[in-house]
């Protein structure tokens, strides 16, 4: 006949593996944001870690005053070339920002550029919490999805615009933005 543990045994042994899995859980890399860039890192680190990186020539600033200190060339997501822009505020790396090189294409051509890679996210973090579309304006279609996963909040947002005339500004991107650890 087995030997059935007494209940105090049962409440130190699930303790124990309790403690054990959340000190692993914490110990365990920061999250990958994408291509290798991984949310805690130091622009020296992601330098040294990610093909394409360097140092941007006119460093963009977000209104929130962060900077960008590393650029990364030739990046693919859903079929279509980005550049990274990686951020920094107080040396901490604040957000992965990825646009579409590609500036100048019509809306519908932009739609399809968007629908490859939200098919492409998709697949990587499952459906998105939230999406928009406001599709009325031909001149200045918008869409946007979202995803929240246990270490960063992910925005894919189209931002079109037309003068009318056959010109097009079409803002493609994908923000990674870490969730901060003491949350």
């Amino acid at each position: 006949m087995p030997m059935i543990p007494p209940p105090r045994f049962r409440q130190v042994t699930a303790a124990l593996v309790l403690a054990l899995l959340l000190c692993r859980s914490e110990a365990a890399p920061a999250q990958v944001l994408f291509a290798g860039v991984r949310a805690g890192m130091t622009a020296e680190q992601v330098l040294a870690a990610v093909p394409g990186a360097g140092v941007p020539a006119e460093p963009r600033h977000l209104q929130g005053g962060d900077e960008e200190r590393v650029s990364i060339e030739g990046l693919r997501l859903g079929g279509h070339e980005f550049v990274g822009r990686v951020y920094y505020r107080d040396d901490q790396l604040s957000q992965l920002m990825l646009d579409l090189v590609r500036r100048d294409l019509p809306p519908t051509q932009a739609l399809a550029a968007y629908d490859a890679v939200l098919a492409a996210m998709t697949a990587r973090h499952g459906t998105p919490s939230r999406q928009q579309d406001f599709l009325d304006d031909p001149l200045a279609p918008e869409r946007e999805a979202r995803w929240r996963s246990p270490d960063a909040d992910i925005v894919l947002l189209y931002l079109g615009n037309g003068d009318g005339r056959g010109r097009f500004l079409s803002l493609l991107n994908v923000v990674f933005r870490p969730l901060p650890a003491d949350r």
